[in-house]
């Protein structure tokens, strides 16, 4: 009878605590760029895509590492180098996320979505005279390709666009590989690829002289403040305020920097 009692016991003991881990909350890892460790009580592991990470565990991130989490409907995105604590950033977050970035600013992109208005910023003088100063022989096909890229993008094919612009980025005109990533980060917001997205925008060189400016400055302000960058969002909004103090998200710009600081 004790030796039936004892078992039914380790039995019952197995059950709960196979219960309790599948209830446990974890997160896995869709995206990672650079060096990200997970882990607890010092045990580091390397963290890659398609990992798990529990809502008890820790995250450390290196300098220009991106790291993305999702559970069920939450995603995290982080992208300024430390040690967080899962539990604590998943709550702090979602907090950062108020502004819906598919509802507010990508409204604010049609008209940049024009390829006529696009393909003008080719005629620049500057990168014009670099183009000619180096002897880059401007296709068709790449005019041609980035055009159709866009209304791609325009009619909802983000999969072929993405194609067009990561094959532009790797072989088309290096004076407009700026275009290029922006545009290749708009389609990733729209899937909310929000880490695939921050990488693309921290690549661009200089924006200020294509017609996206504002729009790239209101995104990349935005995905740095909920990533957890607070840095690197000050010095994104405080650029918003100077070159457009009287934008659209002026006001928006305006209340991150009262957060930020």
């Amino acid at each position: 009878m004790k030796q039936k009692i004892v078992f039914y016991s380790v039995i019952l003991f197995i059950f709960s605590s196979n219960l309790f881990a599948e209830s446990e909350t974890s997160f896995q890892c869709t995206y990672a760029e650079g060096n990200i460790l997970f882990g607890k009580s010092g045990a580091w592991q390397e963290l890659n895509t398609g990992r798990s990470v529990g809502e008890d565990d820790f995250l450390r991130l290196d300098s220009n590492s991106i790291v993305t989490l999702k559970e069920g409907s939450r995603q995290i995105t982080i992208s300024s180098p430390g040690t967080y604590n899962m539990e604590e950033i998943s709550l702090e977050i979602p907090q950062r996320q108020k502004i819906s970035l598919i509802d507010t600013f990508l409204t604010k992109l049609k008209n940049i979505l024009n390829p006529e208005t696009v393909i003008s910023s080719q005629a620049l003088g500057v990168r014009a005279a670099e183009v000619e100063d180096a002897g880059f022989e401007w296709t068709d096909t790449d005019e041609d390709d980035f055009e159709y890229a866009l209304e791609l993008l325009e009619e909802g094919d983000l999969g072929e666009a993405e194609y067009l612009l990561e094959d532009l980025i790797d072989f088309g005109n290096p004076y407009q590989i700026d275009e290029y990533r922006f545009y290749l980060a708009y389609s990733k917001i729209l899937q909310e690829n929000h880490g695939e997205a921050l990488k693309q925008l921290n690549l661009i060189e200089d924006a200020s002289i294509f017609p996206f400016y504002e729009g790239f400055l209101v995104l990349f302000g935005r995905l740095s403040y909920e990533s957890m960058n607070d840095q690197k969002a000050k010095e994104i909004w405080e650029e918003y305020m100077l070159e457009f103090p009287e934008g659209y998200a002026a006001d928006e710009a305006r209340q991150y920097l009262r957060n930020i600081r």
